[in-house]
């Protein structure tokens, strides 16, 4: 990091007037030999040699040819710790003013002369694309969207944390092999000499529509761990030709034992809470969902409920997708309102002969049932069927009619119990979740009795049909079921009557809620599943009831497909599971939120929007010549290598290629399959691989032009440039442009790649992504909550710069940028959808910012509590710019297992660790910068009681007192502005460079750094003044 940038400059003038005739006296060297080394043999090199090395700094084999010599970056760092006062450290010998004067006077003069001889030599490094820009590269290329930078090594961090770091890439045989491939992979994906068989099914779902499909065309039902298969006698299967249209796959002509198709395709309800669904005459109802909540890795379900569409061994793995859902808007059903409860009040008074009812009672008996198992009417009774012994279960299912929607008592009229069996009586009403029973032995009956009144409970029951399960054992009969009106004054009424209030109310806040689609795909797992979100979430916006067909396009390769395997023979193998689910989330479970009618769902695969696809015709051009082969090839070579290498390609190369093809057309039965073979060449070339880069002086102003359109795209955009930057360039206008070209840019969608890369790896969310945080503790913070997370901060960054906000926004914003899942998680109120959007937040909710965001706060936890020192250096390096003080040797770290510790919270822990006296310099200078977070726990969520913790009250390194985060923001704001937008500034330009900043580039970063500022520090002046700074243009 570069730290007291504008120091060496603003007393550079004046130091070197005082003692030029010094320097013209002597040589660097000498004056280094007689004056200086003294001065640091005296005070540096006991704490700074080759045995011991303070702060891991060797200071006494320096090189004193700053201009020649390795070490000039060195220097400098010894300079920014002597000007901060941590050289000399507090407990050693200090020289005099006038002796630290002639050491500060000779570094600085040496740096000056070094920056000099340094800042106009070509330091461009020479830098692959990364795997980000490898992926929109081809993508854009090609005109496909699979993510080809997965199948490449991961790409090296440098200092600063940056993946695009010429210094740090590595290039090897094995990334070649790599490159050729994906290469050859990605074009056969992209051209096309016939076209592939088209995978397409569609399942109907709705109450009993498969029942009468004969079985041959009925649809699977899959079992396993959990799962809730749905009866495919709700369901109709199909598989359908490239039109449409049902076709029937006779079995005979496939090898068994899944040689039927349609018994390879089924619905299932896992991991879906059974209250939340049902099937319904036109579909599948769907409550909104609620998060999975993640016990272990794997062990993960989609959102609670979601429909699955399961597809068995009979689909393909590569190409575009599509999952087509019909949905519609449903006004909702009252499944979280219990219709039973379990006061067992007697009514019906029953002798030996006779049942006396009560005013308005009803009852049913065995006549009345729709099913039975296991039992049979006879003689007006319920009676066990032949053979079946006392502890098997007997059922009735009934569709009962009340003569009015009220509440009744439930009474079974049974025969009495003879034998000292225990016997279970229970009815459940619609689903388990309205279910009432009662078991008793024969020591219960009184003697002699023949005919006994069992009360069940209590049941809500509605006009029309109520669906009702009957079941029972032991050695009894059944007479009847009674139902008997409440009384106008049972407390069940007033409870019941508050109990609809309250689902009412509900009711009219979820009508007010947006239903939307969210759908995954991925594969089936022991105890879960493994899948990913593709495309968009769709809002259902149609009229109550009106059912519309829903389209998501994906791509195979990027999702976690099953591991095809057609020798496995296990049922529960090779199973591709597509899910859809009601992405309005609710938090609590009791609220059914919104509701939709899932009616079908549709895979087809691969998806073509057109034939021949676009990948294919942007290669293969239209052109008169297309049946002369030898020409056309010429213009298809010229177009395509031209784009490849960003910039026109020359005669040479272009008679190269054409060669290459010459030379191998032969070998392929197409004129496509020698093109494409080329064009593999093509993409193993080190011109489309790297960045091209060099010294502009020795290229022409065309050259240049082009390199610099690359350079600005790679930067904004994180990948090639558009046809208009190519057009600019070809002109020599481009240079001239680029204010303009920025306020284009970054309003195009795709500076989000540009957004994405640079804000992930200069605030580092690669820890957010990889930290595990406690489900145990924090149950609510879930894949969705940890995904929303990351996007928050996306687009925050990506608010401020589409409106051109200050960057200090970056600091603190009376702001934040959420969605209402995330607003919940954070507490916020009356935020309501799925998209994120700018929301007002007053100071006392303590958000704004980026300081703020779970992201940073998640990411530097431990996963269960605040972790300051992590939190400290992410702000030192990453806000601030500074360079957080090394370790002493031999310091051992904070012990997780230590039992007189690890109870403790990290801050206390802390506390003692700064007992030891070679650990509290460096603590003092790094602490302050973490505890101020300590009212965020693990998780990013803001304590109960901000503000009560008194480690968030500290005193920085400058003196200065602040309080938890809103004073360290404040105290930012208003004295460390400069140092803040330095280092923005700083990361920025290392990121659109590939390369690392270093003491050669102080003075043209605070020359960026004021320009911006006294432009207001907007984001987009930012950038213009980067772009437009000689250092951009230079390098």
């Amino acid at each position: 990091m570069l730290l007291n940038r504008s120091l060496v400059f603003s007393c550079a003038v004046f130091v070197s007037a005082s003692i030029t005739s010094l320097v013209n006296a002597q040589s660097p060297q000498q004056v280094f030999v007689k004056d200086i080394q003294p001065i640091m043999r005296t005070y540096c090199y006991d704490c700074h040699n080759a045995e011991l090395q303070e702060g891991k700094v060797r200071l006494d084999n320096l090189n004193p040819d700053l201009i020649g010599g390795p070490d000039a970056q060195r220097w400098h760092h010894a300079l920014d710790m002597i000007n901060q006062g941590d050289m000399p450290p507090e407990d050693a010998e200090h020289p005099d003013e006038a002796t630290l004067e002639k050491l500060t006077d000779w570094i600085q003069i040496e740096l000056v002369k070094s920056i000099k001889a340094h800042r106009n030599s070509n330091r461009v490094v020479m830098r692959r694309m990364t795997r980000e820009q490898y992926t929109n590269t081809l993508q854009q290329l090609l005109g496909i969207d699979v993510n080809f930078g997965d199948a490449l090594p991961e790409d090296a961090k440098s200092k600063s944390g940056f993946t695009n770091n010429g210094n740090v890439q590595q290039i090897s045989p094995l990334h070649l092999d790599y490159y050729q491939k994906v290469a050859r992979e990605a074009l056969a994906q992209t051209i096309f000499t016939e076209k592939p068989h088209i995978t397409r099914y569609k399942i109907q779902v709705g109450l009993d529509i498969g029942k009468e499909l004969p079985g041959e065309k009925k649809s699977g039902q899959f079992g396993g761990y959990v799962s809730q298969p749905v009866s495919n006698s709700h369901i109709i299967p199909d598989v359908l030709n490239e039109a449409g249209e049902p076709i029937f796959i006779d079995p005979a002509s496939r090898p068994s034992p899944y040689n039927n198709i349609l018994h390879n395709l089924g619905i299932g309800m896992r991991g879906s809470d059974r209250s939340r669904y049902a099937v319904v005459a036109d579909g599948m109802h769907l409550d909104s969902a609620f998060q999975h909540v993640e016990r272990a890795p794997g062990a993960w379900h989609a959102p609670s409920p979601n429909l699955k569409m399961l597809i068995r061994r009979d689909f393909p793995v590569q190409g575009n997708f599509a999952f087509r859902v019909t949905a519609a808007r449903t006004s909702g059903r009252n499944a979280q309102l219990r219709s039973t409860y379990g006061n067992k009040d007697q009514i019906t008074k029953v002798t030996d002969t006779k049942t006396e009812k009560q005013a308005g009672a009803f009852s049913v008996n065995g006549g009345d049932a729709y099913k039975l198992e296991r039992s049979v009417f006879e003689d007006g009774k319920l009676i066990n069927e032949e053979g079946q012994k006392p502890g098997n279960n007997r059922t009735a299912r009934f569709r009962i009619r009340p003569p009015k929607a009220d509440l009744y008592h439930v009474e079974i009229i049974r025969s009495a119990l003879k034998e000292n069996t225990e016997t279970e009586l229970y009815m459940e009403f619609g689903n388990r979740d309205n279910r009432i029973n009662t078991k008793f032995k024969l020591e219960r009956e009184p003697r002699d009795a023949v005919r006994m009144c069992t009360p069940l409970g209590i049941v809500a029951l509605e006009d029309g049909e109520n669906e009702a399960y009957f079941r029972w054992n032991g050695l009894v009969s059944i007479d009847e079921i009674v139902f008997t009106p409440l009384t106008a004054n049972h407390k069940i009424r007033q409870e019941r009557a508050e109990q609809v209030a309250k689902v009412e109310a509900l009711k009219l806040v979820n009508q007010k809620r947006t239903a939307v689609l969210q759908v995954s795909l991925g594969n089936r797992t022991d105890d879960g599943q493994d899948s990913k979100t593709f495309d968009r979430i769709q809002e259902i916006s149609t009229p109550l009831g009106e059912f519309e067909s829903y389209q998501f396009v994906g791509r195979l390769e990027n999702l976690p497909t099953p591991q095809l395997d057609l020798n496995e023979m296990t049922s529960l193998s090779n199973i591709l599971v597509l899910s859809v689910w009601n992405g309005d989330f609710i938090k609590d479970k009791a609220n059914s939120g919104s509701s939709i009618i899932v009616k079908e769902v549709e895979f087809e695969a691969p998806y073509f929007s057109q034939w021949p696809p676009q990948s294919h015709t942007q290669i293969f051009i239209d052109s008169p010549n297309k049946n002369n082969h030898e020409i056309y090839a010429r213009e298809v070579l010229e177009r395509f290598i031209t784009r490849a290498f960003r910039r026109p390609v020359t005669k040479d190369e272009l008679d190269l290629y054409y060669n290459f093809w010459s030379a191998v057309r032969s070998d392929y039965s197409t004129f496509e399959g020698g093109i494409r073979e080329t064009l593999v060449a093509v993409l193993c070339s080190p011109n489309f691989i790297y960045l091209a880069e060099g010294d502009t002086e020795k290229k022409s102003k065309r050259q240049r032009e082009y390199e610099l359109a690359s350079k600005l795209s790679y930067f904004l955009w994180n990948g090639p440039p558009d046809q208009r930057l190519y057009e600019l360039a070809s002109n020599g206008k481009l240079g001239s442009s680029l204010k303009g070209e920025v306020t284009r840019m970054v309003q195009d969608p795709r500076s989000w790649n540009f957004i994405t890369s640079f804000s992930s790896q200069w605030l580092k969310l690669y820890r957010h992504n990889e930290q595990a945080v406690d489900i145990g503790r924090y149950p609510q913070f879930t894949r969705f909550i940890k995904s929303d997370l990351e996007l928050e901060t996306y687009h925050f960054m990506n608010h401020l710069l589409q409106e051109d906000l200050s960057i200090f926004n970056m600091i603190d914003s009376e702001f934040v940028v959420v969605n209402q899942n995330l607003a919940e998680f954070y507490g916020i109120e009356d935020v309501e959808g799925t998209e994120f959007r700018v929301v007002p937040v007053s100071a006392d909710l303590n958000r704004g910012g980026l300081l703020t965001q779970g992201s940073f706060l998640s990411g530097h936890s431990d996963g269960t509590q605040a972790h300051p020192i992590k939190r400290a250096v992410w702000m030192m390096e990453r806000i601030l710019g500074e360079s957080p003080p090394p370790p002493p040797p031999n310091v051992p770290d904070l012990d997780p297992k230590d039992p007189n510790t690890n109870k403790l919270p990290i801050a206390e822990q802390l506390a003692l660790h700064r007992d030891n006296v070679s650990c509290r310099n460096c603590h003092k200078k790094l602490d302050p910068y973490g505890l101020v977070f300590e009212d965020y726990n693990g998780a990013g969520l803001l304590s109960t009681s901000p503000g009560s913790n008194p480690n968030t009250i500290v005193q920085l390194p400058a003196g200065s007192e602040v309080t938890g985060v809103a004073g360290m923001k404040k105290y930012v704001l208003e004295f460390e502005r400069e140092k803040f937008a330095t280092s923005l500034v700083e990361h920025l330009m290392t990121f659109a460079l590939g390369r690392d900043m270093s003491y050669v580039d102080e003075e043209e970063i605070h020359t960026i750094v004021v320009a911006a500022m006294k432009n207001g520090g907007s984001f987009q002046s930012t950038l213009q003044e980067i772009i437009t700074s000689p250092m951009f243009l230079r390098n």
